[in-house]
């Protein structure tokens, strides 16, 4: 079994829900993202388990079409952290403080969540976005992404530390496990600069092709056995991915995106953006990511 999921902040036109840490089903044309409510963490949250998110082509709906991932999520840590916490809600007062915002069927946030840790993430507050989209139109079924941006915003009147971030994707490509590949040469940091992931199944007969799993900006990425890399971002100790690959045999595997945004001072805000295209885009351009062309900092 698996487990996980992930990510934050599209801008855009939205309409406002009621408050709470609820469920999200996405979906444009044959495009399908489903993040479960039974998977929404509402506390300090230790391991990789738990967060289930779908993310399926050829479909568009819960019962139709293959399924690529098995969980999205993202995880947190500040300076004197001594692990990485899931993004997640300490307190039912604090899942009401949270707004959740949809825009259109394919897209929703929630912001004003509060971080994990008591340390230097304390006077954090961060905005999660997904947004996924067919890429290929009504007459094609194979082609869909989900873009995730992560934002993070001091609003207090410290500077916080050592901020890090971790985005977590448990693939399942072709709607299968065991069959995951990242053969040497597939995971590196791409032609714009950016970590990359390209996940392929040999047994693959759906005609997919590929996973590419990007990291805008990322400092780093680590893929491999799911036991093995979903251990290490929910384990109880610092861990960082400085670009290593051990899934070139075939398996369940999972990967993980690494930013280090480092300090952040009273008022800033910094984002981090993951990208999830199936096929590997080549010249494909990621749509799914309007104005937000790397990871960045800005005052907020």
């Amino acid at each position: 079994m698996k487990k996980v999921l992930g990510l934050l902040a599209l801008a855009g036109a939205a309409t406002v829900a009621n408050a709470q840490w609820t469920n999200a089903t996405l979906t444009d044309g044959n495009a399908y993202f489903r993040v479960t409510n039974g998977s929404m963490p509402t506390s300090i949250t230790a391991g990789a388990s738990g967060f289930t998110a779908d993310f399926r082509t050829s479909g568009g709906t819960a019962a139709t079409g293959t399924d690529h991932t098995f969980s999205h999520w993202w995880w947190v840590r500040g300076g004197t952290d001594t692990r990485e916490y899931a993004l997640a809600l300490p307190s039912t007062a604090q899942q009401n403080a949270a707004v959740k915002t949809t825009t259109g069927t394919n897209e929703v946030s929630w912001s004003n969540l509060n971080p994990l840790s008591a340390g230097q993430l304390s006077n954090v507050r961060f905005t999660l976005t997904y947004k996924v989209v067919d890429l290929d139109g009504p007459t094609g079924n194979l082609q869909a992404q989900v873009v995730s941006v992560l934002r993070a915003t001091n609003i207090g009147s410290t500077t916080a530390t050592g901020v890090s971030v971790f985005n977590y994707v448990d693939y399942f490509f072709t709607g299968e496990d065991s069959g995951d590949v990242v053969p040497a040469g597939d995971a590196g940091i791409d032609g714009s600069g950016n970590r990359f992931i390209k996940v392929s199944d040999p047994s693959d007969t759906g005609g997919f092709g590929s996973m590419y799993h990007q990291g805008v900006g990322a400092s780093g990425y680590g893929v491999g056995a799911f036991s093995a890399v979903g251990g290490q971002v929910g384990d109880t100790s610092i861990d960082n991915f400085n670009d290593f690959n051990s899934a070139t045999a075939a398996g369940d595997q999972s990967g993980v995106m690494q930013w280090n945004f480092g300090d952040l001072a009273p008022g800033a805000s910094a984002e981090a953006i993951s990208v999830v295209t199936i096929p590997t885009p080549g010249a494909l351009a990621l749509v799914g990511m309007g104005g937000l062309i790397a990871a960045r900092r800005r005052r907020a």
